[in-house]
């Protein structure tokens, strides 16, 4: 059996129980001719790198039964018997089945059927099976896939009104653990994310007095803990005074000049059933209100029962409501049992993926699929996605030709420029070229961003293997115009034609925001024409149509 991830990273009043309650099963009609899509989301990362799955049925007689959080049914539009026959056409009616829970694994109240699909004398009954206590949404469409996009995103985006988008730094993905952090260090951190035009430097385990069993010490010594933090140490989440002499504000004080602020990495406890989850949310409000930090990685959540998950969703709403929704958690779903995709919208983003060239675990074009198939389904806008730096390790890619050291630092930056982007390095330690095109590509991304993400998002071309011809679209609100990213993988093929998203107009005119050398886009009427002449190329660009 394949070990369960915990999130250590080794190198070598009782609440009422929902399942007690009633939830009457809820029925929706559907008409006779349809295809369901059941969309199986994975996370535990630390373990998965493929987490989407998709199985679709044409709606037949027989009834199904399934598990999951997310159901599509797309009426099959057909011409009436009695006229001329036009065959099958895409843009009818559409239903989506979202439960807002977390995935089959993780629920603490477990149910062996989710949505069932009975025939009627005139169609389809969907009915949504409420007993475990989670609540269903049925979002209804028609369009095809940019209007089931959009309803799926508006839906996610109003959980969180106006989440903030930045481009954050970490001091983890180098693999130094916690053994450099201090002022110093922090201070050189946060001039090299200035010079990267990032928004955020997020300072990982290790800022706090307290050792966790990911410290570097605790890899040699033992010890360390991953709960029952107040149990280790009253004053576990202080700031060390031995690494911050000055405190925590003088280094927050020193990103205020450079224009970029500070986030911190937390740890729920989870021990006792998350007994301590109002000491945690005041710790958090604390550090909020003492530093005006507004953004917080939660990490080595475990959610063992029912009292457990409900006093996790009390910890992430007293943190909300406290701050008047201005703090931003970074809910990380790499290992653990936790609320994943659809459990806590509310947490705001998700953390997806460790990803190390350490560990011969990153490949960028394997970050870039998991962003694109996640993409159809999560709002991006709730994705961090992680780009690391490349020349590190490059011996443990040998002869590899998708070896991370053989992609342009600005490449690698666009694999994430459709999410969170997440700059999953030691900024300071960065080789110079990072500080060239890189820069540039951020200054034009940050210019757009709010018009980029307050359209809908899309996938464009094929799934990224490694060798394909790829990318993202993101449509404004009255479809005049749209943001494209399209990837020239590693392939012989210098150009491409690139279909855009059904229910678009033709392509009128583009303007390239920022594109490797040698690369260009052009119209080919409801679709781009790519020329590219290298491989491991982009072109960033705005669209409009006629």
């Amino acid at each position: 059996m394949q070990p369960q991830p915990t999130g250590v990273e080794t190198d070598a009043a009782k609440p009422t129980d929902p399942a007690a309650q009633t939830h009457p099963n809820r029925r929706v009609a559907l008409p006779r001719h349809g295809r369901l899509t059941a969309v199986e989301l994975v996370d535990r990362t630390d373990l998965n790198n493929e987490l989407v799955h998709e199985r679709t049925f044409v709606l037949h007689t027989k009834p199904l039964q399934l598990r999951g959080n997310l159901f599509v049914v797309e009426e099959s539009a057909v011409a009436p018997a009695r006229g001329p026959f036009r065959g099958p056409f895409r843009g009818g009616r559409g239903w989506v089945f979202l439960k807002e829970a977390p995935l089959p694994h993780a629920r603490a109240t477990q149910s062996v059927v989710d949505i069932e699909l009975h025939t009627t004398p005139t169609g389809y009954e969907v009915e949504l099976h409420a007993q475990d206590g989670y609540a269903w949404h049925v979002l209804e469409y028609t369009g095809g896939p940019i209007d089931r996009a959009a309803a799926l995103q508006r839906f996610q985006r109003d959980r969180w009104p106006g989440l903030p988008v930045k481009f954050i730094t970490n001091t983890w993905g180098d693999r130094n653990r916690d053994s450099r952090i201090n002022e110093a260090f922090i201070l050189q951190e946060l001039e090299a994310a200035a010079r990267l035009g990032a928004d955020m430097l997020q300072i990982d385990d290790g800022w706090q007095s307290g050792m966790t069993a990911n410290a570097a010490a605790a890899q040699t010594s033992g010890g360390g803990a991953w709960e029952g933090f107040y149990d280790a140490d009253p004053d576990f989440w202080t700031p060390d005074p031995k690494r911050f002499p000055n405190g925590l504000q003088a280094v927050v004080d020193a990103g205020k000049a450079k224009g970029i602020t500070l986030g911190l990495w937390f740890a729920p406890d989870s021990s006792d059933d998350f007994a301590n989850w109002e000491r945690d949310a005041d710790t958090l409000l604390q550090l909020h209100a003492a530093y005006g930090i507004r953004c917080f990685k939660l990490d080595s959540i475990d959610m063992r029962s029912v009292v457990g998950e409900q006093r996790v969703r009390q910890f992430i709403s007293r943190v909300n409501e406290r701050s008047g929704h201005t703090i931003v958690l970074d809910l990380d779903v790499t290992a653990g049992t936790r609320p994943g995709y659809f459990g806590l919208m509310e947490a705001a983003t998700l953390f997806v993926e460790n990803r190390y060239t350490d560990w011969h675990s990153y490949w960028p074009h394997a970050t870039l699929r998991v962003l694109w198939k996640l993409s159809q389904w999560v709002d991006p806008r709730r994705l961090r996605m992680e780009f690391l730096n490349g020349t590190r390790n490059a011996d443990k890619y040998a002869d590899d030709p998708l070896a991370p050291s053989l992609y342009d630092p600005a490449y690698l930056f666009a694999t994430v420029l459709f999410a969170q982007p997440l700059g999953w390095f030691e900024a300071s330690n960065l080789p110079a070229a990072y500080f060239t095109e890189l820069p540039r590509l951020s200054s034009a991304w940050r210019e757009h961003r709010d018009a980029l993400f307050d359209g809908t998002i899309l996938p464009l071309g094929d799934a990224p293997d490694g060798t394909a011809w790829t990318g993202f679209i993101s449509i404004t609100p009255d479809r005049s115009q749209a943001y494209a990213l399209i990837f020239r993988e590693t392939n012989d093929q210098p150009s491409a034609t690139i279909p855009l998203p059904a229910g678009l107009s033709d392509v009128a005119g583009i303007q390239v925001l920022h594109a490797s050398p040698d690369a260009a886009l052009s119209s080919a009427g409801a679709a781009l024409a790519a020329s590219f002449k290298q491989p491991r190329s982009y072109v960033f660009a705005m669209v409009r149509f006629a």
